[in-house]
């Protein structure tokens, strides 16, 4: 893969991360390094992508998520 693709993608990957996941806890409360997103957060996540991607803005952003995810 060519170097741009792969800054792209970590780009991405650190929004997604730093913006809407969640990370997880070992049993003793410290951070695990595993990340995840609940509904909500992925709701929050997808919003984004579906307006700054697709120019997806307001009601319409609202009815594709309904409808899609």
């Amino acid at each position: 893969m060519p170097k741009i693709y792969a800054e792209q993608n970590d780009d991405f990957m650190k929004s997604m991360i730093n913006n809407y996941a969640l990370e997880g806890k070992n049993e003793d409360g410290t951070p695990n390094g595993k990340f995840l997103m609940n509904t909500a957060r992925a709701m929050k996540a997808s919003s984004e992508v579906l307006e700054s991607h697709k120019g997806l803005k307001g009601k319409d952003n609202e009815e594709y998520l309904k409808t899609y995810f």
